[in-house]
């Protein structure tokens, strides 16, 4: 009798589960399904699974240290990136 109960007792379980989740609509897809977006380097379009990778890549391959925090564009020297705030982000650009 006792296994019996335990048994109504899964399959109302199982029916209430399949009650919130109809079998008919199709799961969410899942990080494993959705296609990776893959980062490049601009100087020798070597391709990164994330932005920390292709980062490190840049200072170590490519010497570049510094970081536009607007634009993400990298730079050797601190004078440099300077330099491109100041032509590219700059409020008093001339046109």
């Amino acid at each position: 009798m006792h296994k019996s109960l335990m048994l109504i007792a899964a399959v109302l379980v199982c029916a209430a589960a399949s009650a919130q989740n109809p079998p008919h609509q199709p799961a969410a897809p899942t990080e494993q399904q959705q296609p990776s977006k893959t980062y490049s380097c601009p100087q020798c379009q070597e391709t990164f699974k994330n932005q920390r990778e292709l980062k490190k890549h840049l200072v170590k391959a490519h010497g570049m240290k510094y970081y536009c925090a607007k634009c993400n564009t990298g730079f050797k020297t601190k004078a440099e990136l300077n330099a491109h705030k100041k032509e590219v982000h700059s409020a008093k650009r001339m046109p």
